[in-house]
């Protein structure tokens, strides 16, 4: 039999097939809400992609839609394979910052496992083509942190800054590391470990001073110009909501897993102050990724891919402990345990990504009713739309200027607008291409005057 040495690797393996299995079915299906207006922006000049923005300053992301669409144009499905790869990258690199951290091969792949698994925000991340801003901000944070501990100073200020011109909550990724190089000073007293840390670390803030000057050189909105979903609110009761459901769907899967670990372990043990301090770092990771996003009053399982990351390598810690004390027999059986519930638990991934898949499906099937208005002039687009069901236009696509620019590469007025409409309302509409939402289908029709 070989030794367990080996089988971490076969485990990985099986992993990454359950991963697949779990999502390759279901992404790239179509473009959803944000996505249409991301590719028109990512269509830019690649300069512009810093001054000209639609609210967000992100353009690292955006030229990731431009790649997309030199290569690809409109088809979905590389887009969403593109996100595919980024989280399966995301969680290969939990595994290599676990290990940096000096933890073994056990916890580095319990750590990206129960990143790559948790329920919480990973499937928004690859099943909706928006969502990978937050899979290239864990990404290049990643990365940060992981040249930072192996001294890699150039590497990671170009890490830190990638992940800046990502999402905006990588504002508080050197502040972060900084505390890292604080935990991971030894055992001296904390003002000195303070003082060599600033030391020793002050490069870590060049970033912030430049992305601040690039985001006011644009036209992205700032805290005293954003919509009101997106200003900052210091309302107790809602700051703690948003903390107690964040720290959910960041820590309820790590934690279930350390309860399986625990199962084979059977005690409880503390663990050293190594380890200890690596779990530190891991709550800090958490704290410093969550502490914009718990302020807004808008909720996005989006915001738990990052801070999730933390919460992965803090439990990850724990099982390193534990495995230390546990035979190789126990650790088999563990693993083995791990992947029946994983499978086990396919259909309910599948179930929870279809909310995403019926709206992109439902997306890809009205583009293909632009075509009408490719062969006449149409004037306007009216979408009747059935609230009664999840699979509506509303949900997929929000607004439907940005869609019909797109595809028909002109401004064109358009509606959504519950159903049913009555006919007289289109009478003086010109030729209308009305888009109707018949169970869950879209019924095209021209209406009024619409000469060939």
């Amino acid at each position: 039999m070989q030794s367990w040495q080996a089988r971490p690797y076969l485990l990985i393996l099986v992993l990454v097939f359950l991963f697949c299995a779990i999502y390759v079915p279901d992404v790239g299906h179509g473009f959803v809400k944000d996505d249409f207006q991301w590719i028109i922006d990512a269509r830019q000049p690649p300069r512009a992609l810093f001054t000209h923005t639609n609210g967000f300053f992100r353009p690292l992301f955006t030229l990731s839609f431009r790649a997309n669409y030199e290569l690809f144009g409109l088809d979905p499905h590389p887009y969403g394979l593109t996100n595919l790869a980024l989280a399966a990258a995301c969680a290969a690199l939990v595994f290599a910052l676990t290990r940096s951290f000096g933890l073994g091969s056990r916890a580095a792949t319990f750590g990206a496992a129960v990143w790559a698994f948790n329920f919480h925000g990973i499937n928004m991340g690859v099943l909706w083509l928006s969502g990978r801003t937050a899979l290239l901000l864990t990404l290049f944070a990643l990365l940060a942190g992981i040249t930072f501990i192996a001294g890699r100073k150039v590497l990671c200020l170009v890490c830190v800054t990638a992940a800046l011109l990502s999402k905006e909550e990588a504002v508080l990724l050197p502040v972060a590391l900084l505390l890292w190089r604080v935990i991971l000073n030894g055992e001296t007293r904390l003002r000195q470990r303070w003082i060599v840390a600033v030391k020793e670390s002050w490069w870590l803030m060049i970033p912030l001073p430049l992305y601040a000057v690039a985001r006011l050189n644009s036209n992205a909105m700032v805290p005293s110009t954003a919509p009101d979903y997106y200003a900052f609110t210091f309302a107790p009761l809602s700051v703690a909501h948003n903390f107690l459901q964040y720290l959910d769907r960041s820590w309820t899967f790590p934690v279930a897993g350390l309860l399986l670990v625990w199962c084979f372990e059977r005690t409880i043990g503390g663990i050293d102050r190594r380890r200890y301090r690596v779990a530190l770092c891991g709550v800090v990771w958490f704290a410093c990724g969550l502490a914009i996003t718990v302020f807004l009053p808008v909720r996005s399982s989006l915001y738990a891919c990052l801070p999730s990351a933390g919460a992965a390598v803090a439990c990850g810690a724990v099982v390193d402990a534990w495995t230390e004390r546990m035979t190789a027999h126990q650790i088999r059986r563990a693993g083995v345990v791990a992947v029946v519930v994983l499978i086990m638990l396919i259909p309910i991934y599948r179930l929870r990504n279809q909310r995403w898949v019926e709206i992109a499906d439902l997306s890809a099937e009205t583009m293909s009713s632009l075509e009408l208005c490719s062969k006449v002039h149409c004037d306007s687009i009216l979408l009747e739309d059935d609230l009664r069901t999840r699979r509506n236009f509303a949900s997929a696509f929000g607004s439907f200027d940005s869609v019909a620019h797109l595809f028909l590469g002109r401004e064109i007025p358009t509606r959504i607008v519950p159903g049913p409409v009555e006919s007289a309302r289109l009478a003086d509409g010109g030729c209308v291409l009305h888009i109707r939402l018949i169970d869950g289908i879209p019924r095209p029709q021209l209406r009024g005057s619409c000469d060939n």
